[in-house]
């Protein structure tokens, strides 16, 4: 069975209606109202997804209008007082603006495109059939041409139009590009993504031709910006994270999205600790299965981000040394690979700041049982509250566990104010003070002291400790005199676990 066309699906839709036949529509009595208006000089037509969606019976009110003389709409809404964006005008596209909402209307049109750029050529089209061929999948080629409005019950009633057999796939439970797939992902590649984000978002299945498709495009995503790409990629991860990874995985799309996906499939574990020879894709995304369980009211883009790139260092480090395979400082070099390919798909800085970190100290989450190896861990990431609970979210759906004391551990610790600061070591040499300043802080968290005196106490002790270590050590009899260009290594504390 291949995943992206064969599965089965789990949430066929109920009884449908047929095309042709009468459907009936309760909205908003302010879309309505200019529903009303366009048809009092066009027919007008609802169409996309609000189709789709309401032949599953799922509401919205998220609502797209096609007719067929767009510049008499708009002089007609114009004339009405309505407030129009025509940014969009050059594709055949108006925004009708209801406050913080939106009603996009568009005129029936044609699209062609030169296959070297992904804006099309628009031309009109002379009707709705025309207009549905150039839709990306069936189940969203389908319209509504209104009959009758009632704008104070808000009803609308109007009949179904399917020409490429979209509730047939609705039914079914199939994705399937309308007309010829080549041709659909050629005109637009960002398509192939959109395939797999419905199949994602509705359980659905893709169909073959169209999932072969895909497969032998591939190469054509890279015309797509990488802020579009990253736009798909959110919706599907925050939908269903594991569904993503795998379609990624198994329709060659990770080419182009996710490079490390491939590697992570080839690379393996041995048997020891919680892994059971599977591969690092394969641990990736139980890692996903167990965060969407452990942090079910928790999930974040961040949080889904973090969790499948805490591993993606380990191809590069992996070795194999008889029957065990280490994988040293992958976390480290997983951080800076994490950083690369978030930079490299547009992601915000603020998003990257929050990840590359807690990837980093993920494995020392795993070590730092003890309240004082977690003080360490803390005061390293900077006493970052955010940083280090994302790394503790990301050790926790590494082994499908909760780390509860150091979660308990985390709170209190960002609780605790700093009550010695940088004028207290001012009187030590420079290289010297940002150590005096952690070990202080590393004891108020581990002792619970809450006295500044008794801290300022342990500071002297500290000061005379760390200077006592910057005397050097009486020459033995008979050694030379240190030269004046020789310099005495201070080794700072391990301050990690």
């Amino acid at each position: 069975m291949v995943p992206g066309i064969n599965m089965p699906n789990p949430n066929p839709p109920a009884s449908l209606p047929e095309a042709g036949v009468e459907v009936r529509i309760r909205l908003d009595r302010d879309i309505v109202k200019i529903i009303a208006d366009i048809m009092s000089v066009e027919p007008a037509y609802i169409v996309g997804g609000f189709v789709r969606d309401f032949n599953r019976n799922v509401a919205s009110n998220d609502i797209d209008l096609a007719v067929k003389d767009l510049d008499k709409v708009i002089q007609r809404l114009k004339d009405l007082g309505y407030s129009l964006s025509e940014e969009a005008a050059s594709f055949r596209v108006v925004k009708v603006m209801l406050g913080a909402r939106h009603v996009d209307v568009a005129g029936f049109r044609t699209e062609t495109y030169d296959l070297k750029s992904r804006k099309p050529i628009v031309k009109p089209a002379s009707s709705i059939i025309e207009d549905s061929a150039r839709r990306d999948f069936t189940i969203n080629a389908m319209s509504i041409i209104v009959k009758q409005v009632d704008v104070e019950s808000g009803l609308i009633v109007g009949v179904l139009i399917d020409p490429h057999g979209g509730l047939r796939d609705l039914r079914e439970g199939v994705i399937r590009a309308v007309g010829n797939p080549t041709a659909r992902f050629l005109e637009d590649p960002l398509r192939m993504l959109r395939a797999l984000r419905f199949a994602v978002k509705l359980g659905f299945r893709i169909e073959e031709g169209t999932w072969n498709a895909i497969r032998d495009n591939v190469e054509e995503l890279r015309r797509v910006s990488k802020e579009r790409i990253m736009d798909e990629l959110n919706k599907m991860l925050m939908t269903d994270a594991v569904m993503a990874v795998r379609l990624l995985h198994e329709s060659e799309l990770w080419r182009v999205v996710m490079p490390f996906l491939g590697p992570m499939a080839s690379t393996f574990h041995d048997h020891r600790g919680h892994h059971h020879g599977e591969s690092v894709l394969v641990h990736t995304i139980e890692a996903l299965q167990n965060h969407l369980a452990l942090h079910a009211n928790n999930v974040s883009l961040a949080s889904v981000l973090a969790v499948l790139l805490h591993d993606i260092g380990k191809p590069s480090t992996a070795k194999v040394e008889g029957s065990k395979v280490t994988f040293i400082n992958h976390a480290e070099v997983g951080a800076a690979m994490a950083v690369e390919w978030l930079r490299s798909m547009r992601y915000p800085n603020s998003v990257i700041r929050l990840i590359a970190p807690a990837v980093a100290l993920h494995m020392r989450v795993h070590q730092s049982q003890s309240k004082s190896a977690f003080a360490r861990l803390w005061i390293n990431a900077g006493e970052d509250y955010d940083t280090v609970m994302l790394a503790i979210m990301i050790a926790e759906s590494d082994v499908n566990t909760h780390y509860g004391q150091l979660r308990n551990w985390a709170m209190e610790f960002k609780n605790t104010p700093r009550l010695i600061n940088g004028n207290d070591v001012i009187d030590l040499p420079g290289p010297l003070r940002s150590r005096a300043l952690r070990e202080v802080r590393l004891f108020q968290l581990t002792s619970g002291v809450s006295d500044r005196s008794k801290l300022l106490n342990y500071l002297k002790s500290v000061k005379a400790r760390l200077i006592q270590s910057q005397t050097p050590n009486p020459a033995p009899a008979g050694a030379g005199s240190p030269s004046p260009n020789s310099s005495i290594l201070i080794t700072p504390p391990c301050l990690t676990p």
